[in-house]
C-alpha cells in the first residue's frame, strides 16, 4: 500500500533508476528478491513491428504487464520501447545505443515496481477495491539534427492517498548520444531564472506565493529562488519547439498536489535572446511522419517475494487518524511557559542566514544529537517524503532501529480504514529516554488533509504507539522538548500561525500563542527559545 516515485535517468550502465522530481535520494531498505527474470532481448512482436515499419524511422511499442497470483491479476502496468529503423540506427548509432539502454531500464524498473505493487496488493485488507498499477508512456517531441527530445508521463497508484503522476523530459544530441542539459541550450543564463519567474507570474499569478513558500532547496544548497535552483540542478521538464521554450511542472514539483500541473512557454518573441540560435525551431516538427505507435505483448510476472525483516525492524501501527492516547498514559503535572523578549519582523526571513547569525545548524534530514544518528529513507512520491526512519548509535556503526511509518502516515487506520487524502511523511524525530517523538505532515493546505501535521510518540521498548496529537500543530522543520513540554508550531498560507506547547506523555495541547507567520525552526540556548518563522525572528524566555 505504498507508493513509489518515478523519474527517468540514464546511468553509465544504461539502467533506469527511480528518483524524485527535484533531487535524488535512494531507498535505504534492503533490496528484495524479485522472484522473476527480465527479458532484455527484442521480442518477436518487436521484430514483426520493426519489419512492418521499415519506412518509419521511429516506432514506439507499448508493452503491458500483469502481475499474477493464484490465477488472478493483482497489479498491472505498462512500459514503452522505442525502436529505430535500420537506416535511422545507422544514421545515429550513438543515440541508438542510449535509446537501447533506456528500453532495458524501462523494462526492468517497471516490472520490478509492478511486482512490488503485487506484493502490497496481497497485504491490502481494505474492503473495497484498490487499483495497483505503474504506467509509463513516452512521446517523441522533436527529432532533428540538433535535438532528440523524449517526453515521459508516469502514473503510479498503489493504494495511497492519491495517485503519483507527473512528466519528465530527456533531450539528447543525436550525433553523440550525450544528454543535453537545459544549461547547454540557454544563451542568457544570467537572466534565465528571472525570465521564468516573470513568465510564470503572467501565466500562473495565483500560484506564486505558494511556490515561494513551498520551496525547500535541500540541506547542501544556499539557493533561495526555486527557478534558479531547478536551473542549477538541471531538473526542468522542457522542450524547445516552434514557439520557444516550453516548461512543465508536475504536482509537488514546485507547489502542492492541489496546485496540479503548471506550464509556461518563454516565446522567441518575448525572449529573443534566451535560447542559443542552433537549437531554435522556425516551424513545427513533423513528428507524425517520423513516429508510429504500436501495442506489444503483455508480460506476465509474479509478486515480489519479501525477505524476513530483521529484529531492528518495526512497523508503526495506526490505531486512528484522530487524536489518540494509549491506555495507561498519564499527563504531566507541570509545563514550561514562554514570554516574548524579541520580535524582529521583515518581509521574509532567510532561515539559513538566521542560523548562521546565531551559530545554529539548519535542520534537514540525516542528523545527530548527543546519543543517536537519525537517517531517513523509503521516499514516497518525491525525494523528501520519507516514510522510514533508521536510528544508529552515535558512531553510526550499529543500526538500532529500523522503523516503517508508512501505515501511520498514510493508512489505512484500524478504526475505520481511513487513508490520508494527501501523502504524509516524516519531517523530524528525536528520542528522549525510551520514547521516540516524531513529526508527521503533508505538503499543502490543511483543506487537502485536515488530519495531518501532528506529533506522535512511540515506545521503543514496548513497540507501541503512545499518542497522536491533535492535527495542525506541527509543521516546522523541527520541534524541541523541554522537561515534560513539547514545543512545536504550525502555519501555512492563509491559515492560522501558532506555536503550540504539548504534554510530552499525552500529546495534549496545554498552551498556544499566535505568531506572525508559519514557524520554520526552533532552537534553544540556555533559557532562551529562538524561533524562525516565514517573516519574523522571535526570542522567548523559557519559564520552568
Amino acid at each position: 500500500m505504498k507508493m513509489k516515485a518515478r523519474s527517468i535517468t540514464i546511468t553509465l550502465t544504461g539502467a533506469l533508476v527511480a528518483s524524485m522530481l527535484l533531487t535524488g535520494c535512494g531507498n535505504q531498505k534492503e533490496e528484495k528478491e524479485q522472484g522473476l527474470s527480465f527479458e532484455t532481448d527484442i521480442t518477436e512482436e518487436t521484430q514483426k513491428v520493426e519489419e512492418a515499419t521499415t519506412e518509419t524511422p521511429i516506432t514506439i511499442i507499448n508493452h503491458g504487464i500483469e502481475c499474477m497470483y493464484d490465477s488472478k491479476v493483482v497489479a498491472t502496468g505498462n512500459y514503452p520501447e522505442i525502436q529505430f529503423s535500420q537506416e535511422y540506427q545507422d544514421k545515429y548509432p550513438r543515440l541508438w545505443s542510449k535509446i537501447a539502454s533506456l528500453n532495458m531500464g524501462w523494462n526492468e524498473e517497471t516490472k520490478e515496481t509492478v511486482a512490488e505493487y503485487g506484493a502490497w496488493k496481497l497485504e491490502d485488507e481494505r474492503d473495497y477495491e484498490v487499483e495497483y498499477t505503474s504506467q509509463l508512456n513516452v512521446s517523441i517531441e522533436r527529432a532533428d539534427e540538433k535535438l532528440f527530445t523524449i517526453k515521459t508521463a508516469f502514473y503510479d497508484d498503489a493504494g495511497g492517498a492519491h495517485p503519483n503522476h507527473g512528466a519528465t523530459s530527456l533531450n539528447f544530441d543525436p550525433q553523440t548520444g550525450n544528454e543535453i542539459s537545459i544549461q547547454d541550450v540557454i544563451a542568457d543564463r544570467e537572466n534565465f531564472a528571472a525570465n521564468v519567474r516573470t513568465a510564470m507570474e503572467k501565466a500562473n499569478p495565483d500560484a506564486m506565493e505558494e511556490i515561494d513558500l513551498y520551496f525547500y532547496p535541500g540541506e547542501d544548497s544556499t539557493e533561495t529562488d526555486p527557478f534558479q535552483y531547478k536551473f542549477d540542478e538541471d531538473s526542468y521538464t522542457w522542450v524547445i519547439n516552434e514557439e520557444g521554450l516550453y516548461i512543465e511542472f508536475s504536482p509537488y514539483e514546485i507547489a502542492s498536489y492541489a496546485a496540479g500541473y503548471m506550464e509556461v512557454t518563454l516565446s522567441y518573441k518575448d525572449y529573443p535572446d534566451l535560447i542559443k540560435e542552433e537549437y531554435r525551431l522556425t516551424e513545427k516538427p513533423d513528428v507524425e511522419k517520423m513516429v508510429v505507435e504500436k501495442d506489444g505483448d503483455t508480460d506476465t510476472i509474479i509478486p515480489t517475494q519479501e525477505e524476513e525483516a530483521p529484529e531492528q525492524h518495526a512497523e508503526i501501527e495506526n490505531p486512528t487518524f484522530d487524536k489518540y492516547v494509549a491506555d495507561g498514559q498519564t499527563a504531566a503535572n507541570k509545563y514550561v511557559s514562554l514570554n516574548v523578549t524579541k520580535e524582529d519582523e521583515s518581509d521574509w526571513l532567510d532561515t539559513e542566514a538566521w542560523c548562521a547569525q546565531h551559530g545554529f545548524a539548519q535542520v534537514g534530514h540525516d542528523y545527530k544529537d548527543d546519543n543517536y544518528e537519525y537517517m531517513f529513507g523509503n521516499t514516497v512520491e518525491y525525494d523528501y517524503m520519507y516514510n522510514s526512519l533508521y536510528i544508529y548509535d552515535i558512531q553510526a556503526d550499529d543500526l538500532l532501529y529500523d522503523l516503517d511509518f508508512y501505515t501511520l502516515c498514510n493508512g489505512p487506520d484500524e478504526k475505520e480504514g481511513y487513508t490520508s487524502h494527501s501523502t504524509e511523511y516524516l519531517k523530524y524525530a528525536k528520542i528522549v529516554g525510551d520514547i521516540l517523538y516524531a513529526e508527521v505532515g503533508h505538503a499543502g493546505y490543511a483543506s487537502e488533509e485536515p488530519k495531518s501535521n501532528y506529533i506522535v510518540a512511540y515506545d521503543l521498548i514496548e513497540r507501541k504507539l503512545l499518542f497522536r496529537s491533535e492535527p495542525m500543530v506541527a509543521g516546522a522543520a523541527n520541534f524541541q522538548i523541554v522537561d515534560d513540554t513539547i514545543i512545536c508550531g504550525y502555519g501555512f498560507t492563509e491559515e492560522p500561525d501558532y506555536i503550540y506547547l504539548l504534554d510530552r506523555f499525552t500529546g495534549d495541547v496545554v498552551d498556544q500563542m499566535p505568531v506572525n507567520s508559519a514557524p520554520a525552526q526552533f532552537e534553544i540556548e540556555g533559557d532562551t527559545l529562538y524561533v524562525a518563522t516565514y517573516n519574523t525572528a522571535y526570542e522567548f524566555q523559557i519559564n520552568k
